[in-house]
């Protein structure tokens, strides 16, 4: 009867492949407990650098952000809120009025009179004291000397109030156009100022650039306030 003995070779195989699979299963029993270990920690446990930035980097998207996967805006609860009510139906809001344009329109100018002659206005009595030709001379940038009139304007309050002469306006036209002349700011001009007391006269003294032939017709014209009527004096000049 012949009976097989394994060979010191045969029996040398066999104890090596058990040797291969027990190492092979202590490695995969190994990274069975390393991945049981991972998957108890704890959502948002930060341990590290590396655990704290992969949470930061997996949030959801903050409210009112767009989701750069689908396109979409993610909700904002707070806007549901502090949402602002509709217009309501029917035209615009009655809270706030409409502006409104009101044209003013000034006063016509009082009947003209000669140039002598007074003209009572607003509790005043306005005349023309002189009206006469001078070599006007120019003290201001723009100004130029030559022919010029110089016309002095005498205001009487006949009132019993002050009256305010800080605002009056005095000027000159001359021929059948009733073409402006200009002022000129000559050493002698004394404008109106200050106020006026009751029962008291005041003069104002105005000079205007005018050629010695377009002095035949010419014509003052005086404001004592603003949107006030003129006074308005003709006749010629000497």
């Amino acid at each position: 009867m012949n009976t097989d003995v394994p060979s010191g070779a045969a029996r040398w195989s066999r104890r090596r492949t058990w040797s291969l699979l027990g190492a092979l299963v202590v490695v995969v029993a190994v990274a069975s407990a390393f991945l049981a270990v991972g998957d108890r920690r704890a959502p948002g446990d930060v341990t590290s650098p590396v655990a704290g930035s992969t949470a930061a980097t997996t949030a959801g998207p903050a409210p009112g952000a767009t989701d750069p996967a689908s396109g979409a805006t993610a909700p904002d609860a707070r806007s549901s809120d502090t949402a602002a009510p509709a217009p309501p139906a029917g035209g615009p809001p009655t809270s706030a009025a409409d502006p409104v344009t009101i044209a003013q329109e000034l006063p016509p100018d009082l009947p003209a009179v000669a140039l002598e002659e007074p003209v009572p206005v607003d509790g005043l009595t306005i005349e023309v004291a002189s009206i006469e030709g001078i070599d006007g001379q120019a003290t201001g940038p723009g100004n130029i000397a030559g022919p010029a009139v110089r016309v002095t304007v005498r205001v009487t309050n006949d009132s019993a109030t002050d009256m305010s002469l800080g605002a009056a306006v005095v000027n000159l036209f001359h021929g059948p156009e009733a073409t402006p002349a200009s002022p000129l700011e000559d050493p002698s001009q004394e404008p109106f100022s200050g106020t006026l007391r009751p029962g008291a006269s005041a003069d104002g003294v105005y000079v205007f650039t005018l050629a010695t032939g377009d002095r035949d017709s010419v014509t003052v014209q005086v404001g004592h306030a603003p949107g006030a009527s003129y006074a308005v004096f003709t006749g010629a000049a000497s």
